[in-house]
């Protein structure tokens, strides 16, 4: 059979009755009927009068501060409580947790697109949204050798300028396509090796911006670079 709820099964139970919360972060409410101590599984109904701006406590009745948790375990970023909020928290013997959290909306852009993250934490509202077309300044003057650049940037950016389309493949890592196929030329200026072969440290001294199937001729060889570091060579002769 049913029975009413005394005030003791209400002070040691699961359901409370709501409060209203003062400060901001450090969050203090005093709950009635009163309590006299926490108690694994207690609910309470708090309706927050201040948004977070991060990591938070609440301390109810001044039985001591006790941290605010969401997704089990896991810290508050900013705003995931919002002014005037009711939120459902039950005590799980250390922590706070919230029980009726749901997801805030990522806000819009307003101008140009975005690149934004995504993490495994619940939706992340602390991202620094970058633009996803960025200036080609230290792209055009950065070393593609190797072929790819190393300069700031996230996966999906890209950029241009007048003889190249810029992509990030990779944090900090760029490659660069040609927009006319007529800009890179094949054959490099010829070099002197009369003397002697060249060594690829010597056609990497020569030609630091060579990329990979660039060629050059020389006196004795025809040297192609093999790699982003070395270079093949093919003696050459005279029709």
């Amino acid at each position: 059979m049913a029975r009413i709820a005394s005030e003791q099964d209400i002070q040691t139970g699961f359901d409370k009755l709501s409060a209203t919360t003062s400060g901001t972060d450090t969050y203090t409410a005093a709950i009635s009927p009163a309590i006299s101590a926490y108690s694994t599984k207690q609910r309470f109904y708090v309706t927050f009068t201040n948004a977070n701006t991060g990591a938070a406590t609440l301390n109810l009745n001044s039985l001591g501060a006790k941290a605010i948790k969401k997704n089990v375990s896991v810290a508050l970023s900013a705003g995931d409580i919002l002014a005037g909020q009711i939120v459902c928290l039950a005590y799980d013997g250390t922590n706070f947790q919230i029980i009726n959290s749901t997801q805030t909306a990522i806000p819009t852009v307003a101008t140009g697109e975005k690149v934004l993250s995504v993490t495994n934490a619940g939706v992340q509202k602390t991202y620094d949204p970058v633009d996803q077309v960025v200036s080609s300044a230290a792209l055009t003057s950065a070393d593609f050798s190797s072929g790819t650049a190393a300069v700031t940037g996230l996966t999906g950016q890209y950029s241009f300028d007048t003889n190249y389309r810029y992509d990030c493949i990779g944090t900090n890592a760029w490659r660069r396509s040609a927009l006319n196929g007529n800009l890179i030329d094949l054959y490099l200026t010829a070099i002197d090796d009369s003397a002697g072969d060249k060594t690829s440290a010597d056609l990497n001294t020569a030609y630091p911006a060579a990329i990979i199937g660039q060629c050059v001729w020389g006196v004795n060889n025809r040297y192609e670079k093999w790699t982003s570091s070395l270079w093949k060579k093919t003696p050459s002769t005279t029709a």
